[in-house]
């Protein structure tokens, strides 16, 4: 029956987004999902406020200049371990990766909210590289591998629109978010949406 339905669609000369979403109607709606989570697990505002979270903090802890390189070293770890996932995602499956990446990610949100009550600024770099790793792995390249072996490319950018969405939405309520719960709070909220 579907297949009669995807002939009749291809023999058309144009098919509609609408069309498309309801024949592509169970992967559509998991590709919107696991865009929506890859962002809501805190990636673009971690990415986006990286040289703050790194920054010195009221007892100057942290000097402006390691402050930097720590968030420089953020962003080289999060590429390496994507070169790694990258080789690796055909060999150990993706499911694997999103299931034990995600699950590394809850744990990294969870003790990143600890630590933001306890204040001690190098166990918190080091738990968000910890946290960068585990994003590489699994919640960083899976979204998109599911989207291209799953939907055509005009499903696919209603997807990337959302994502997008997502990712602005994310970066500009952070703010707000952090003053009115704090900053263990916001990490302890996406660690829950997670």
């Amino acid at each position: 029956d579907m297949e009669i339905e995807l002939k009749s669609y291809e023999e058309q000369k144009t098919v509609t987004i609408h069309a498309m979403i309801h024949f592509y109607k169970k992967p559509f709606i998991y590709s919107m999902l696991l865009m929506f989570f890859q962002q809501f697990t805190a990636i673009s505002v971690v990415a986006f406020y990286a040289k703050e979270l790194f920054k010195e903090d009221s007892d100057g802890k942290i000097s402006s200049f390691v402050g930097k390189m720590l968030a420089i070293f953020w962003a080289l770890t999060k590429l390496v371990s994507s070169l790694i996932s990258a080789s690796i995602v055909d060999k150990i499956g993706r499911r694997t990766l999103l299931l034990y990446g995600t699950f590394g990610i809850i744990v990294s949100l969870g003790l990143l909210s600890l630590f933001q009550e306890i204040e001690r600024p190098y166990i918190t770099a080091f738990i968000l590289y910890l946290y960068v790793i585990m994003f590489s792995f699994s919640l960083g390249p899976c979204p998109y591998i599911f989207v291209s072996e799953t939907l055509p490319a005009k499903c696919v950018s209603l997807v990337l629109i959302n994502h997008w969405v997502c990712s602005f939405a994310n970066i500009f309520l952070f703010p707000y978010i952090e003053n009115w719960i704090g900053p263990a709070g916001v990490y302890l909220f996406y660690m829950i949406v997670t």
